[in-house]
């Protein structure tokens, strides 16, 4: 590696120090604290010195590593003053208990996994997070990176795509999902397993609309186009959520569950919304669809009422 490279390699870890990560740092060093760790510069060199510009030159290639003035970058040089290579230290912040992983996908044939993360609150942000997928008999999958940042309210939400499933055979599958996370003085590692059919979790039902049949009204609605077909083989349950409110103080509610793959049910309260899950799975409800009226209109502000009484 050239002394230019070397420089420059230098130079932007050392920058790393003042703001946040942007690119995952080439050669980290993960120490636990209060704990003695050896430096390799990697390099056919013997009789190296080691710089690190918050303590000065280091006597051998051991460090003791307290808190965070240890952390940060460690240059190597030769006896000719060379830049040889670098090293960047920082601190094991893995807590015992993990703050939380949690991904979804809309259907069996979905590409791409959604997920949030609960962000640790000993990370300073902005802190650089990544994170991939593991599969056992798959390749390894890359790794997706994303800034969580100070405005994110310590969570941080990221996608991993190009993750392929037959949904004939892979409903029983274990997915991994690793975590990294770092800033420049703490990292963090985070895993979870997960069973495919459990984190299925569809989109609300689409096209919702109200019929009026003689004296009764009617709503009708389509599977959400993102599910997975042929329906026959993958149907959803759907359940109705009803209210009346003429007045403040005269409030009911009711929900009805729909097994039997119907998309039309029979209405009798003047608000209600629709929602859907696998029939066979114990995975997850979808989100709610707007509030909606008997008269087809969608009421925003009710859905905002009703959830605040919840």
């Amino acid at each position: 590696m050239g002394w230019f490279c070397l420089s420059v390699l230098l130079f932007m870890s050392a920058v790393i120090e003042l703001s946040a990560f942007d690119t995952w740092p080439q050669n980290l060093l993960v120490a636990t604290k209060n704990s003695e760790v050896s430096l390799e510069c990697r390099m056919e060199q013997e009789n190296v010195i080691w710089k690190s510009h918050r303590i000065g030159e280091l006597i051998g290639q051991r460090i003791k590593v307290n808190d965070q003035p240890d952390t940060g970058n460690y240059s190597c040089w030769s006896q000719n003053k060379e830049l040889l290579n670098f090293t960047y230290v920082v601190i094991d912040a893995t807590p015992s208990e993990p703050s939380g992983i949690e991904c979804h996908t809309n259907s069996y044939v979905n590409s791409t996994l959604h997920c949030t993360w609960n962000i640790n609150d000993q990370l300073v942000l902005p802190a650089l997070v990544r994170a991939k997928i593991e599969r056992e008999g798959f390749k390894d999958y890359d790794w997706v990176y994303v800034l969580a940042k100070e405005t994110d309210q310590m969570t941080v939400t990221f996608d991993l795509p190009n993750v392929t499933f037959c949904p004939f055979e892979d409903v029983y599958q274990t997915l991994k999902v690793t975590l990294e996370a770092l800033d420049p003085f703490i990292y963090v590692f985070e895993s979870k397993f997960m069973l495919f059919r459990k984190i299925v979790k569809p989109d609300h039902p689409q096209n919702v609309t109200v019929q009026k049949e003689g004296k009764d009204y009617y709503v009708t609605w389509e599977y959400p186009s993102s599910w997975t077909k042929p329906h026959s083989f993958f149907p959803l349950q759907f359940r109705v959520e009803q209210h009346n409110q003429v007045r403040s103080m005269n409030y009911r509610k009711n929900i009805s569950m729909i097994n039997d793959g119907e998309t039309k049910f029979k209405v009798s309260f003047n608000h209600f919304r629709l929602s859907c899950k696998d029939l066979y799975f114990n995975s997850n409800w979808s989100d709610w669809t707007d509030w909606i009226n008997r008269d087809g209109k969608i009421q925003i502000r009710k859905k905002k009422e009703y959830r605040s009484r919840q």
